[in-house]
């Protein structure tokens, strides 16, 4: 009973995770390498712009300082296994801004100021599908990586199909943003987009 609870509760995550393949024999061959993910985030930059174009606001500038904070973040994120806005010890994308000497503060109105950064986050693995043929030393893995420009057109209509992503990706007051990507040993990779 305690196994289906689990299962139920966990079914109502949204990170698009592909399940682990089943373990087995180590294969001696791998078809190819893993993407290195180095152009990732400028291509999340593309697409979100071009998402922001068909939508209405203008693009958002890149921010090296924002970048540097989110990729602290999908850092942390993959190398601890966790995957939320909050750090386990309760820091927030709020404070790792401000930790970085970021202070963001856009003008509503002549009245109206919104302070403090948005944060989207989006996990998801490296590869469409893992296939082992054979057993033992003769063994061979093929491995159908997604490219950086798959992996980026994922995140972004990740982000779309969720409200609150949607909100912040696609609000008019943000006019910068920075992306960090980390993968993790079994092939996730982490996405943290901070805006401003």
């Amino acid at each position: 009973m305690r196994v289906w609870l689990l299962l139920l509760t966990l079914a109502g995550c949204t990170s698009h995770v592909s399940p682990a393949p089943e373990p087995g024999p180590e294969p001696t061959q791998e078809t190819a390498e893993a993407p290195d993910l180095a152009d990732l985030p400028r291509r999340i930059h593309t697409e979100t712009n071009a998402a922001r174009r068909r939508s209405g606001p203008g693009p958002l500038q890149w921010s090296d300082a924002l970048a540097t904070v989110a990729r602290s973040h999908s850092a942390d994120m993959a190398r601890r296994g966790y995957f939320a806005h909050d750090t386990p010890e309760g820091r927030t994308p709020q404070d790792r801004a401000r930790a970085a000497g970021i202070d963001c503060r856009i003008e509503v109105d002549a009245r109206t100021e919104r302070v403090g950064v948005s944060e989207n986050l989006y996990q998801t693995t490296r590869y469409a599908r893992i296939q082992t043929r054979g057993a033992g030393p003769t063994a061979v893995r093929t491995v159908d990586w997604f490219s950086d420009e798959d992996l980026a057109a994922r995140t972004v209509q990740g982000w779309l199909d969720s409200p609150g992503h949607r909100r912040n990706l696609l609000d008019p007051l943000s006019t910068q943003h920075g992306i960090g990507v980390a993968p993790d040993a079994d092939d996730r990779v982490y996405v943290t987009q901070v805006l401003c």
